[in-house]
């Protein structure tokens, strides 16, 4: 977004016109990150979030896993296979987390009992 302000002093058309000066871009905004979870059955979207640079859409990835698996704790046995995606804007993938549960031959093959 380009700001265009006004600059005093006397102009062309006299002491009381202003004529517009123009300055370098004014940037407010952070990078758009925004967090895909996918299962075997589910996507899911994320709301996005502005984050200063992927440095900290990595930190928020790992954190929202961390509150996905805290809250659905019974689900990744379930689905057994997670993926969260971290895009930008554009929807370019920059970095994929995969979050996965199995059982092991302990379990399978001696038939031990699901709770």
């Amino acid at each position: 977004m380009w700001t265009a302000l006004f600059g005093g002093g006397p102009a062309r058309y006299g002491k009381s016109a202003r004529r517009p000066v123009m300055l370098s871009p004014v940037c407010c905004s952070m990078p758009l990150f925004h967090f895909q979870v996918r299962t075997d059955s589910h996507v899911f979207v994320t709301e996005p979030m502005e984050l200063a640079d992927t440095t900290l859409a990595r930190i928020e990835a790992a954190k929202r896993s961390g509150d996905l698996l805290r809250e659905h704790a019974e689900q990744i046995w379930t689905d057994e296979n997670w993926q969260v995606d971290i895009t930008d804007a554009a929807g370019l993938i920059l970095f994929v987390l995969h979050i996965s549960a199995h059982r092991t031959s302990a379990t399978s093959a001696h038939g031990v009992a699901e709770a």
